[in-house]
């Protein structure tokens, strides 16, 4: 139970440690949004602003504005200008929300990052008018999963909506990047907010394991302990008063 609390604590923590980066990549697309207008009036313009923004603002690797029909109008990759991502799934779930959305894993040409914040800008009578998103920079989740995992004997899972691990700590090349979707770890997860079970991690090994779903997005933050890291003292010290008590049964006895 001490174990338990405790890695739920570290949980939440790490789930709020994220807001930082999101909040920070939000307002930079809320501004971005806002000179829609004039940003597809001028795309040179578009073009230099969002390569300026792109070196500057940390964790971001990758910005463009496009038009709603898909058709990419600037972007910080001059390679990315005139491409259609319409078909994207992070695009499409712009265009239906009226809040910043994350992408689960992606694995795009255009964009080096593997997560997607995107958002689409609206008019008066409530049509979409342009999308702006922003490629996130995985190493901002494997920086929160290394302080939170510093504690010796503690693993750290970031796995998204689909059940793709984004992150491990300690390393692990053979996860990362892997779908889970079928792993116990999780089915045990998914669909909850936060919580704590007792299950087989991606690597195999039975763990107590405590999660947080990170805010505003469907990733979620697992913490996990060996459970047989965690019982063996345990188990060591029922062993040391069982032998206590036979031997102190065995004195009276002899003396007897």
């Amino acid at each position: 139970m001490d174990t338990q609390t405790m890695l739920h604590d570290m949980a939440v923590r790490a789930a709020l440690a994220q807001q930082e980066v999101l909040v920070s990549a939000s307002a930079m697309l809320e501004v971005l949004s806002r000179q829609a207008d004039w940003l597809l009036a001028d795309p040179a313009a578009c073009q230099r602003l969002m390569e300026r923004l792109n070196s500057e603002v940390s964790g971001v690797q990758g910005l463009y504005l496009a038009a709603p029909d898909g058709r990419v109008v600037c972007a910080s990759s001059r390679a990315t200008v005139g491409r259609n991502v319409s078909e994207r799934p992070y695009f499409q779930r712009a265009l239906a929300s009226r809040q910043p959305v994350l992408s689960d894993l992606f694995r795009g040409s255009s964009l080096l990052a593997s997560l997607v914040l995107s958002k689409a800008e609206r008019d008066d009578n409530q049509r979409v008018i342009a999308v702006v998103a922003a490629g996130l920079d995985l190493q901002w989740l494997s920086r929160i999963a290394a302080e939170t995992g510093a504690s010796a004997g503690v693993t750290v899972d970031v796995i998204d909506s689909a059940g793709t691990s984004l992150v491990r700590y300690p390393p692990s090349p053979d996860i990362v990047g892997r779908n889970f979707a079928d792993a116990p770890l999780v089915r045990a997860t998914v669909g909850r907010d936060e919580g704590h079970a007792r299950v087989e991690g991606l690597d195999g090994v039975r763990r107590y394991v405590a999660f947080a779903r990170f805010g505003g997005t469907d990733v979620r933050i697992v913490l996990g302990m060996d459970e047989a890291a965690i019982l063996a003292p345990i188990d060591r010290e029922i062993l040391s008063s069982v032998l206590l008590h036979f031997s102190v049964v065995l004195a009276v006895l002899v003396i007897s």
